[in-house]
């Protein structure tokens, strides 16, 4: 994070550089215009990035077992949102300062030219070299967050056993590592491009996170885990729960407007893992228990 956060300082600070770089290269993709009716629109298809953008407070959930204390995740999940907002509102505000509003509709990677600010034509490069080690970063967390997610289902009996297996000597979850190491390769073989798979993601993270919180609804009404519920804003939670399955489900459905393709597939994938669910697992658990 140190080093994420200071790649996006320093692209901030070519603000401060008095200097407006001319764009070169232009996005040859699909770009949308506002003709005076289609507002709703443009704000549904741009929000897919938005959420991508603002995402990743979820994978800090799946760390809550190793955490002491309950108010050390709410202070860092409140607090990391609140520098990501801060962060990115900035660095908009510069790409309009350094790049301009109209420059930047068909602009390809205006992260580089904010590098031209300080670098000059070799700020492409650096801007390469940040953009690896940006995604190595994500990548890092993502591998790091998700197989825990797998032992956990897996010592809830939702996954096979063998997703709690661990390497002996470094504790490493290696099933889980490998199951999505696979996922990813195959996700980055048959994506067509970088807004494909980002909208592939976002549509899958739409239908896991508004179906997540939607149970939150079901467990109030069952009044299943209320001792558990505490605070101030206890009474507000399920209006809480509304809003963000609302949102989700609206991002949801601009994937489907904007990238039919991401969306499909997204739901094909998620079809055939339920089917090999039920088939294979969810039967024989049940079988074992009516044993």
């Amino acid at each position: 994070m140190i080093v994420k956060i200071s790649l996006i300082v320093l692209l901030i600070s070519s603000l401060f550089k008095g200097v407006q770089v001319p764009i070169h290269g232009v996005n040859e993709g699909k770009v949308y215009v506002y003709n005076g009716n289609n507002g709703a629109l443009l704000l549904m298809v741009s929000l897919v990035a938005v959420f991508f953008t603002y995402g990743g407070y979820q994978q800090t959930i799946n760390f809550g077992s190793e955490v002491k204390s309950a108010n050390t995740m709410q202070r860092g999940i409140v607090s990391g949102i609140l520098i990501v907002l801060f962060l990115y509102l900035a660095i908009n505000y510069t790409y309009i300062k350094v790049i301009g509003f109209d420059n930047m509709k068909n602009a390809n990677a205006i992260g580089s030219l904010l590098f031209e600010a300080w670098f000059g034509k070799f700020g492409a490069k650096v801007f390469d070299f940040a953009m690896v080690l940006s995604v190595l970063a994500y990548v890092n967390v993502i591998l790091m967050s998700n197989p825990r997610v797998m032992f956990a289902m897996s010592e809830d009996k939702v996954l096979p056993a063998i997703f709690q297996k661990k390497h002996p000597k470094t504790d490493a979850l290696v099933p889980g590592l490998t199951v999505f190491a696979i996922a990813t390769i195959l996700v980055t073989f048959f994506g067509k491009g970088v807004d494909d798979v980002l909208s592939f993601s976002i549509f899958l993270d739409c239908l896991g996170m508004s179906t997540s919180a939607a149970t939150l609804l079901i467990l109030r009404n069952k009044k299943q885990g209320d001792e558990s519920v505490t605070g101030a804003l206890k009474r507000w939670t399920p209006v809480f729960c509304v809003l963000f399955v609302m949102a989700y489900a609206f991002v949801a459905v601009a994937v489907v407007i904007d990238k039919p393709y991401s969306a499909l597939t997204a739901i094909i994938l998620v079809a055939i893992v339920l089917v090999l669910y039920r088939l294979f697992y969810y039967k024989k658990k049940f079988i074992s228990t009516d044993l």
